[in-house]
């Protein structure tokens, strides 16, 4: 689903696929919301850094697609994103396998 949406790519689907067989169907859901609190607070953290280090109008430039998002090619939207997939759902697991240790 994430791939379709196009939030993510080919690497991060393969990667939960393989937590989600570790971890089971629960857990996974627990890691994918928990993915989501870390993905929210570290992007507004990154822009929130950039808007103060570049200004406005610079930070804004790069985290929009302009006015055609049809014509923008794979390294302008890889530029334009703002954290890599895996770090969050890293941190995820790792929180998740500590706060429900009594479901693994």
């Amino acid at each position: 689903m994430l791939w379709m949406v196009g939030t993510a790519g080919g690497g991060d689907v393969k990667l939960l696929a393989r937590l989600s067989v570790w971890l089971g169907a629960g857990l996974t859901l627990k890691v994918i919301l928990v993915r989501l609190i870390f993905v929210v607070i570290s992007s507004f953290g990154i822009v929130a850094f950039g808007f103060l280090r570049r200004g406005r109008k610079s930070t804004s430039e790069q985290h929009t697609n302009g006015e055609d998002p049809q014509a923008e090619t794979v390294p302008q939207q890889s530029k334009r994103r703002v954290m890599a997939f895996a770090m969050p759902v890293a941190l995820a697991t790792w929180s998740v396998l500590l706060l429900f240790q009594n479901q693994w």
